[in-house]
């Protein structure tokens, strides 16, 4: 049996876009390279569909990441969806069974706790879109 997970886009007004450097480079220390992956695959076809829902197939999606094909819920695909729902970019419950889940359109910037923890480095890209901005 091939189980699907559905994406509703929600409409936010956050300043960043999944596909954004900031999200690139602030984000993915704390989220992690595949579910940023994720984002970026989940936010380009919502787009493309001019926000209708996306249904996919587990198995498709953990392709399309370079993922194998495990779905189970504890499989890395699952994981990394849920990762997004823990971080608030992603809402819902999400089942290795199947389920609809909505898809923040855009992100917050990182909290004042999550940027103490970057690296340096990192910390100073994060620090610099609130230079330029203000």
């Amino acid at each position: 049996m091939t189980t699907i997970i559905t994406f509703e886009l929600v409409r936010t007004d956050r300043p960043h876009w999944p596909r954004d450097d900031y999200v690139e480079r602030c984000w993915l220390p704390i989220l992690g390279p595949t579910a940023i992956a994720i984002a970026r695959v989940v936010s380009a076809e919502l787009h493309e569909g001019e926000g209708r829902p996306w249904a996919v197939h587990w198995v498709d999606l953990a392709s399309m990441v370079g993922l194998s094909g495990g779905t189970a819920k504890n499989s890395p695909v699952v994981r990394s969806v849920q990762r997004l729902v823990n971080f608030s970019h992603v809402t819902g419950v999400v089942s290795a069974e199947g389920c609809t889940v909505g898809f923040l359109e855009r992100w917050r910037s990182l909290s004042e706790t999550q940027a103490t923890r970057l690296l340096p480095a990192i910390r100073d890209v994060h620090d610099s879109y609130y230079e330029v901005a203000s």
